[in-house]
């Protein structure tokens, strides 16, 4: 399979061959990314709080709590921001997905965002930053990415891989969140479907409902990003044939990366 890493997708060598032609530079980068997820365990403060079985409003609340009795003054906004997501991303492991709106509770994602602003934090690539991405390549971005998301084993897990691959800046922006969109519209009509259910007729689309039952499938059923391109080349179309095409070629280059992370050569 010869697909691309970089920005943009455009015309970058076969993974296969980086991974041979950096193997140097990819060891001494796994040493050094290692130690700095080291030192932050050390430097940052750890929590005896635990998330059990709660309901999302509870954890919510507790976290609140918490970051209120925090004593922030002297941190850098990086150092606030890990504090704070690492405590989010304790309550709720599925915490990006929810940041990419196919996760259910939308209100976790508005929380998070409420308390980084209440803390006074400055929010301009810090995500980039605190998982260190500002200092990689395009290289050393997926082969992290396939670190920790390889083999998703459902629709959430690859929900948060592909909201990495967004959040790292190894793919368009645009053209992904017309992913989303094709990917949460196919999940909410399968998820009413699987509950016996008529999305359309009931109108599930104006209730939190629709979106639960999105959660609930996602959680049980992966998805075929073969399947989501193709719709989203159905349904995005430009008067510019220019324009369709490469916007027909990131989708594909992005569909290449994610059946990547499965190990597909479809």
């Amino acid at each position: 399979m010869d697909f691309r890493i970089g920005t943009g997708g455009i015309s970058y060598p076969n993974v296969s061959q980086a991974k041979q032609d950096k193997k140097v530079e990819r060891q001494s980068f796994q040493g050094s990314l290692e130690k700095v997820i080291q030192n932050q365990k050390m430097t940052q403060p750890q929590d005896s709080i635990e998330f059990s079985e709660e309901s999302d409003f509870k954890k919510l609340e507790k976290l609140k709590e918490l970051n209120d009795a925090t004593d922030f003054s002297g941190m850098t906004d990086i150092e606030k921001y890990t504090v704070i997501i690492q405590r989010y991303e304790k309550a709720f492991p599925d915490l990006i997905a929810q940041w990419a709106g196919a996760a259910g509770n939308s209100d976790v994602a508005e929380h998070f965002t409420e308390e980084i602003k209440r803390q006074n934090i400055r929010d301009d690539n810090l995500y980039q930053i605190y998982k260190g991405y500002d200092k990689m390549t395009d290289e050393q971005k997926w082969e992290s990415i396939q670190k920790e998301y390889g083999n998703p084993q459902n629709g959430i897990k690859q929900i948060s891989a592909l909201a990495e691959l967004k959040f790292s800046g190894l793919i368009d922006r645009d053209t992904v969140d017309h992913m989303f969109f094709i990917l949460q519209q196919k999940a909410r009509y399968a998820g009413a479907d699987s509950k016996g259910r008529d999305y359309v007729k009931e109108e599930l689309f104006l209730t939190s409902t629709g979106d639960q039952f999105a959660y609930e499938y996602l959680q049980n059923n992966k998805i075929d990003f073969n399947q989501i391109a193709t719709k989203t080349k159905q349904f995005v179309r430009y008067e510019d044939p220019q324009v369709q095409k490469e916007f027909n070629y990131e989708v594909d280059y992005i569909t290449e990366l994610m059946n990547a992370l499965e190990g597909r050569k479809d």
